[in-house]
C-alpha cells in the first residue's frame, strides 16, 4: 500500500464500503483498478494498472539466478528488504522500503548505497555497459494519486482515463539510463565494482537493472490489435525477448503503408498499450511497435497490425453489402449505437437495423457516430421530395401588422429522428430540417416575448382566428403541412385534432397506402397536431400489417385516415367557442392552446352567459306564475 493510499480521505473500509463505483476501483485486492462505466453508451468496463501490478513488472526484470545482498543487518535500515539477481549479460537489484501499514512523511527520503560487485565480464570497463533506474512510490507508477487528484470520479472521463493510465507507467529515474562507468571503482579486493545512491520514500520499491551492451535491438513480434468495447479505443499487444528496454515505441497510421506517428506518449516498458485517441482513433488504422534499448538505439519497426475494420471486408449490414435472408435475419444490429459497438471506426452513414428476429429490416441513417451532439440517433430519410415533409405556422396580415419582420415559419424535413424499435418519432428533432420565417409572440399577462423559428414535423398552425366553417373545416387563415413516407417501408398510424384557442384544421389523406397526409390547421392561436399534442408519434411498418411485431402482441392494423375533429367530451353542447376579444386573447397560445388567464377569461364569459340565461328563464317562468295567480284571483 502506497502512501497516497495510507493518507487518503477516506480510509479503506470507507472505499469499500461506498456502494457507487468503490468495489471496482483501487480499494480490492485486485492488480488492476476496475471501472463500471454504467452511464456510458454502451455500458463499459475500464481498467487502470495498480502499484501491485507495477511491482510484477519489476520483478520480471530480475534474472535467473539469485545472489546475496549484504548490509541489510544495519537496524536503521529496517524498513528495507532487497532481492539482487545476475546472469551472463545483465544484474539486477530491487529493493522495497516499507514499514507494514505507516508512512513516511511526503518530504522524507531514505538514502540508500548500493554497491555491485562481482560483476559479470560482460560488464566488465570500457565495454558500455549502462544502468537503469526504475522508481515506483508515491509520485512515481501510482495511477491511485492521480485518480485522488481528479476528485475520486465514480465514472472518470476519457480524459481522466488517460491520466490515470499515463501515471500508471513503471517510471524511469531522472538521468537514467547512464552508463555503468560512471558508478565504477575499485573494491576493496581489488575488482571491479560499482555504486549508486538512490533516495528512497517509504513506502517505495526501486529497481537497479545493469545491462551489457548489445547491439540493435530486434524488433517486437506479434503485434494484434484488438478493438475494445469503448468508442475510439483500441488494445495493442506484443511479444520482445530484449530485457534491456528504455521503452517501447508505438506508432499508429491510417494507412498499413502510410505514415506513422508514436501515440503513446509516456515511455512504456510493458507488453500491451490503450490507445485511446477519441473520435480520430474510430477511424481504420494500423499499429507497429519499435524497441527502444539503454543505448537509445531504436529497433526497425515490428510488421504493422491493423484493426477489423481496416482489414475486413464490408459488414453485411452496412448499405450496398449483399446479404443473404439468412444473414439479415440473425446478423443486423438494433441501433445506430450498436453498429458502433460492433465496429468503432464506423462513420455517420445509412445501414440496415432490425430491432428484432421478428421484424423487418429496414434503411437507417446513423448520425452522431463521432461522439458528438450526444452520440449515435436514428433517423429515418424521407424521398417524397422537397416539397412534401413540410410544416407550417402561418403569420398573416395581423401577425405582419405586429410584427412587420415576422414572416410564415416552414421547417422542411429531409430525416426524421426515430426509435427503430418503438418506431416512435422525434417531431421536434431538426437536425436534417431546414427553416425559414419568424413569428413573435408577446405574452398579454406578463410581456415576455418568444420567437418562434422552427415548426414540428406533422403539424400546421396559425393565430389569425377564423370560423372552422370551410369545405375542409378552415374558414381562415390556416398553417399547412404535409407528412410522406413515400419510399420507406413505413405507413402513417396516427391521428390529429385541433389543439389551442379555437382551434380548427383538418388531415386529408392523399393517395392509397396511408403513405401520405395533408394538414392544414389555425385559431386563435391554435394548432392541427397530433392526437395527444406535441409529443413523438408512433409510424408502423407496412409488412407488419398482416403479422404481429412480436409473439403475444396483436396485429397491427392501420387507421383510417380521420377528418380533424373536435376533442370535447361527450354531453357538452357542441358549437365553435365565443371568439373572445382580441386584446384578451393571449398571443403565446402556439402548440400550446391559451393562456391560463386566458382560458380563465372564456369559461367566466360562458359562466356569466348561462347564469344570465337561467335567470331570465327563472324570471319568466315567475312572471307568468304571476300573472295565472292574478288572472285566476279576478
Amino acid at each position: 500500500m502506497l502512501a497516497s493510499e495510507l493518507h487518503s480521505s477516506k480510509s479503506a473500509s470507507d472505499i469499500v464500503a461506498d456502494r457507487d463505483n468503490n468495489q471496482s476501483t483501487f480499494a480490492q485486492r485486485t492488480l488492476v483498478a476496475r471501472f463500471a462505466m454504467n452511464k456510458s453508451h454502451p455500458p463499459t468496463v475500464e481498467v487502470v494498472r495498480k502499484p501491485v501490478l507495477n511491482v510484477m513488472g519489476m520483478l520480471a526484470k530480475l534474472g535467473t539466478s539469485r545472489v546475496a545482498v549484504g548490509g541489510l543487518e544495519d537496524p536503521d535500515l529496517a524498513m528495507l528488504g532487497g532481492i539482487a539477481t545476475r546472469d551472463a549479460s545483465s544484474a539486477a537489484v530491487l529493493l522495497y522500503s516499507s514499514q507494514d501499514s505507516q508512512a513516511a512523511p511526503p518530504d522524507a527520503r531514505t538514502a540508500v548505497s548500493l554497491t555491485l560487485a562481482n560483476l559479470p565480464p560482460a560488464m566488465a570497463a570500457g565495454k558500455g555497459a549502462a544502468a537503469a533506474l526504475f522508481l515506483l512510490d508515491d509520485a512515481h507508477g501510482n495511477a491511485l494519486a492521480a485518480w485522488e487528484a481528479q476528485g475520486r470520479p465514480l465514472f472518470p472521463s476519457a480524459a481522466d482515463f488517460a491520466q490515470m493510465r499515463a501515471a500508471s507507467e513503471i517510471a524511469m529515474a531522472p538521468g537514467y539510463p547512464k552508463p555503468l562507468d560512471r558508478l565504477r571503482h575499485a573494491a576493496d579486493d581489488g575488482s571491479s565494482a560499482a555504486t549508486d545512491s538512490i533516495a528512497m520514500r517509504t513506502p517505495a520499491v526501486a529497481l537497479l537493472h545493469v545491462c551489457a551492451q548489445q547491439g540493435t535491438p530486434p524488433p517486437p513480434a506479434n503485434v494484434s490489435v484488438h478493438v475494445t468495447p469503448t468508442p475510439g479505443t483500441t488494445l495493442v499487444k506484443w511479444q520482445d525477448s530484449s530485457r534491456c528496454v528504455a521503452t517501447f515505441i508505438i506508432e499508429r497510421s491510417t494507412e498499413k503503408d502510410g505514415t506513422y506517428q508514436r501515440v503513446n506518449g509516456v515511455d512504456t516498458v510493458w507488453l500491451s498499450f490503450i490507445h485511446a485517441g477519441g473520435p480520430a482513433a474510430r477511424a481504420p488504422g494500423c499499429y507497429r511497435v519499435r524497441t527502444k534499448d539503454y543505448w537509445g538505439a531504436v529497433s526497425a519497426p515490428s510488421p504493422a497490425a491493423c484493426t477489423p475494420a481496416a482489414a475486413a471486408p464490408a459488414p453485411k449490414w452496412r448499405l450496398g453489402a449483399q446479404a443473404t435472408s439468412t444473414q439479415l435475419a440473425t446478423n443486423l444490429p438494433a441501433t445506430c449505437q450498436e453498429v458502433l459497438y460492433r465496429d468503432p471506426s464506423s462513420q455517420d452513414g445509412d445501414y440496415i437495423l432490425q430491432c428484432s428476429p421478428a421484424d423487418t429490416a429496414f434503411d437507417v441513417f446513423c448520425a452522431g457516430m463521432n461522439g458528438t451532439d450526444g452520440g449515435p440517433r436514428e433517423y429515418l430519410t424521407l424521398p417524397a421530395g422537397t416539397d412534401l415533409n413540410f410544416a407550417e405556422y402561418l403569420c398573416g396580415e395581423e401577425c405582419q401588422a405586429a410584427n412587420p419582420g415576422d414572416s410564415t415559419v416552414r421547417s422542411v424535413f429531409a430525416k426524421i429522428r426515430i426509435n427503430p424499435c418503438t418506431l416512435f418519432v422525434d417531431i421536434q428533432d431538426y437536425t436534417f430540417a431546414s427553416s425559414t420565417g419568424r413569428v413573435t409572440h408577446v405574452d398579454s399577462g406578463n410581456g415576455a416575448v418568444t420567437i418562434y423559428t422552427e415548426q414540428p414535423f406533422g403539424t400546421a398552425g396559425s393565430c389569425e382566428g377564423g370560423s372552422g366553417s370551410g369545405p375542409g373545416g378552415e374558414g381562415g387563415a390556416v398553417g399547412k403541412g404535409n407528412v410522406d413516407v413515400r419510399g420507406t417501408p413505413f405507413t402513417i398510424n396516427t391521428t390529429w385534432v385541433p389543439h389551442g384557442a379555437q382551434a380548427f384544421g383538418s388531415s386529408k389523406r392523399v393517395g392509397d397506402g396511408h403513405k401520405s397526409v395533408d394538414i392544414s390547421g389555425g385559431g386563435y392561436c391554435g394548432l392541427c397536431e397530433y392526437s395527444n399534442g406535441l409529443s413523438p408519434r408512433r409510424l408502423t411498418q407496412t409488412v407488419l400489417q398482416q403479422t404481429s411485431r412480436r409473439a403475444g402482441m396483436n396485429t397491427t392494423t392501420p387507421r383510417a385516415s380521420p377528418r380533424c375533429s373536435s376533442t370535447r367530451r361527450a354531453g357538452l353542447h357542441l358549437r365553435h367557442p365565443l371568439r373572445l376579444p382580441r386584446r384578451a386573447t393571449a398571443r403565446t397560445c402556439r402548440g400550446g392552446g391559451q393562456t391560463a388567464a386566458a382560458a380563465r377569461t372564456w369559461r367566466q364569459s360562458r359562466r356569466r352567459a348561462a347564469t344570465s340565461r337561467r335567470r331570465t328563464s327563472r324570471r319568466a317562468i315567475g312572471a307568468a306564475r304571476t300573472a295565472s295567480s292574478l288572472t285566476a284571483g279576478t
